[in-house]
Protein backbone atom coordinates (compact mmCIF):
# COMPACT_ATOMS: atom_id res chain seq x y z
CA UNK A 1 0.00 0.00 0.00
CA UNK A 2 1.05 3.67 -0.43
CA UNK A 3 1.49 5.84 2.13
CA UNK A 4 -0.11 9.37 2.98
CA UNK A 5 -2.67 10.16 5.24
CA UNK A 6 -4.62 7.76 6.46
CA UNK A 7 -7.99 9.93 6.26
CA UNK A 8 -7.13 9.43 2.23
CA UNK A 9 -6.62 5.93 2.64
CA UNK A 10 -10.02 5.06 4.76
CA UNK A 11 -11.95 6.90 2.37
CA UNK A 12 -10.97 5.09 -0.56
CA UNK A 13 -10.95 1.63 1.58
CA UNK A 14 -7.70 -0.01 0.56
CA UNK A 15 -7.15 -1.89 4.13
CA UNK A 16 -8.32 -4.99 4.93
CA UNK A 17 -10.00 -5.28 8.36
CA UNK A 18 -6.82 -6.90 9.66
CA UNK A 19 -4.72 -4.04 8.46
CA UNK A 20 -7.01 -1.55 10.10
CA UNK A 21 -7.14 -3.10 13.37
CA UNK A 22 -3.50 -3.12 13.49
CA UNK A 23 -3.34 0.42 12.41
CA UNK A 24 -5.70 0.96 15.14
CA UNK A 25 -3.75 -0.99 17.56
CA UNK A 26 -0.54 1.25 17.00
CA UNK A 27 -2.88 4.14 17.51
CA UNK A 28 -3.94 3.66 21.01
CA UNK A 29 -0.05 2.99 21.83
CA UNK A 30 1.32 6.19 20.96
CA UNK A 31 -1.52 7.65 22.91
CA UNK A 32 -0.39 5.09 25.52
CA UNK A 33 3.15 6.42 25.21
CA UNK A 34 1.88 9.84 24.77
CA UNK A 35 -0.20 9.50 27.99
CA UNK A 36 2.95 8.13 29.73
CA UNK A 37 5.05 11.22 28.41
CA UNK A 38 2.70 14.24 29.45
CA UNK A 39 1.48 14.77 26.19
CA UNK A 40 -2.03 15.61 25.13
CA UNK A 41 -1.93 15.70 21.11
CA UNK A 42 -5.12 18.22 20.90
CA UNK A 43 -6.11 17.36 17.36
CA UNK A 44 -5.97 13.74 17.02
CA UNK A 45 -7.74 13.10 13.81
CA UNK A 46 -7.28 10.70 10.42
CA UNK A 47 -5.78 14.01 8.71
CA UNK A 48 -3.12 14.06 11.07
CA UNK A 49 -1.84 10.57 11.18
CA UNK A 50 0.10 9.21 8.77
CA UNK A 51 0.82 5.94 7.31
CA UNK A 52 3.21 4.37 5.80
CA UNK A 53 3.48 1.54 3.09
CA UNK A 54 4.30 -1.28 5.69
CA UNK A 55 1.73 0.47 7.85
CA UNK A 56 3.95 2.19 10.85
CA UNK A 57 1.81 5.24 11.34
CA UNK A 58 2.71 8.53 12.88
CA UNK A 59 1.10 11.79 14.63
CA UNK A 60 1.62 15.01 12.70
CA UNK A 61 -0.02 18.62 13.89
CA UNK A 62 0.82 19.08 17.26
CA UNK A 63 0.49 22.70 17.36
CA UNK A 64 -2.88 22.39 19.74
CA UNK A 65 -0.89 19.84 21.58
CA UNK A 66 0.06 20.22 25.16
CA UNK A 67 2.57 19.68 27.86
CA UNK A 68 1.31 17.82 31.52
CA UNK A 69 3.73 16.97 33.65
CA UNK A 70 4.08 13.33 34.51
CA UNK A 71 2.65 11.23 37.67
CA UNK A 72 5.43 10.22 39.88
CA UNK A 73 5.31 6.65 41.97
CA UNK A 74 6.41 6.44 45.14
Amino acid sequence: HPGGELFEALQIGIYSEIEQIVIAIQCAKILQEHQRLGIIHGDIKPENIIIDGDLNISFIDYGFSKFLPTRQSY
